[in-house]
C-alpha cells in the first residue's frame, strides 16, 4: 500500500457548486495521514461544494476523496477519505 505521507504535496482538482473547474496546488500540504481512520488532513485550500473531489499526490495519482473542511484553533483544515478506505469497503463489489 503506497500511502500519501506527511509533508507532501498534494492538489485538487474541483468544480465547486457546478461551477468551471478549479485546481489547487500545495507544495507541503499533507498534515496528518491516518490510516486506520482511512483520512487525511491537508492544508490545499478547496471551495465550498467541492466535496467528492480527487485529491492527486506529486505523482498525479489519485490517493484520496475530498470530503470536509474543519475550524481549528489556527485556521481551518481540509479532509480527504484515503482511496485505500475506499478501496477496502467497495473490493468485494468489485
Amino acid at each position: 500500500e503506497n500511502l500519501p505521507q506527511e509533508k507532501m504535496a498534494l492538489s485538487i482538482l474541483q468544480h465547486p457548486e457546478g461551477a468551471s473547474m478549479k485546481i489547487a496546488i500545495s507544495s507541503n500540504a499533507i498534515v496528518n495521514v491516518s490510516p486506520e481512520n482511512g483520512l487525511i488532513q491537508y492544508i490545499t485550500k478547496t471551495s465550498p461544494g467541492s466535496s467528492g473531489s480527487p485529491c492527486f499526490n506529486e505523482d498525479w495519482k489519485v490517493v484520496a476523496l475530498h470530503h470536509a473542511q474543519k475550524s481549528t484553533h489556527f485556521g481551518s483544515i481540509r479532509e480527504g477519505i484515503l482511496l485505500s478506505a475506499i478501496y477496502k469497503e467497495i473490493q468485494q463489489h468489485l
